[in-house]
């Protein structure tokens, strides 16, 4: 049967019974002709008739479900066909979709990765300037101090840095006004 060759039951199971009686039947008949023949008995027409009608009935109803049968073996293999262009078509979209979706979370990453290092990089810069201007600001103020430090220590007792500014605007203009 071509239902078996491909690994499947008939969906009429009714008919493959059927078959198999008239099969068996038709064996059955066909060994009683034989049977008849081999004992050289003598069969009325009547009998010889009705035993060639009942097989050749056997005969063509067993053509017809060979042909169903083959008929229906046709239908399940363009079933099958159809069933496994429709699942590749069905996954390669799926697998195209989950692709798309997986590159856009790529790029957004991408994009986020891009703003993160700039953003890193400038602080990096900002810190460094920061720094810098620390380190200018501390020299600085560490200069101010070993002037004001060495200002006491020269005249021997502490002197205010403001009187000491008044005191040479005033000598300055003093000189101004003698040149003059």
């Amino acid at each position: 049967m071509t239902s078996k060759k491909w690994g499947f039951k008939s969906g009429d199971s009714k008919s493959e019974s059927e078959l198999q009686v008239y099969k068996k039947e038709n064996a059955a008949l066909k060994k009683s002709l034989e049977e008849i023949i081999k004992e050289k008995r003598k069969m009325t027409p009547e009998e010889r008739k009705r035993l060639l009608e009942k097989i050749l009935a056997l005969e063509t109803e067993t053509e017809e479900y060979k042909n169903k049968l083959g008929q229906k073996d046709q239908e399940i293999q363009v079933l099958k066909d159809e069933l496994k262009s429709r699942s590749k078509s069905t996954d390669v979209d799926s697998l195209r979709g989950q692709l798309e979706e997986k590159t856009k979370e790529v790029v957004k990453r991408e994009q986020l990765l891009n703003s993160l290092s700039e953003e890193v990089e400038w602080q990096k810069n900002h810190i460094s300037a920061v720094s810098a201007r620390c380190t200018d600001l501390e020299s600085r103020a560490s200069n101010v101090q070993i002037a004001q430090e060495k200002a006491v220590h020269c005249a021997g007792m502490p002197v205010n840095i403001h009187e000491v500014e008044i005191q040479l605007k005033d000598d300055l203009e003093k000189n101004q006004q003698w040149i003059i």
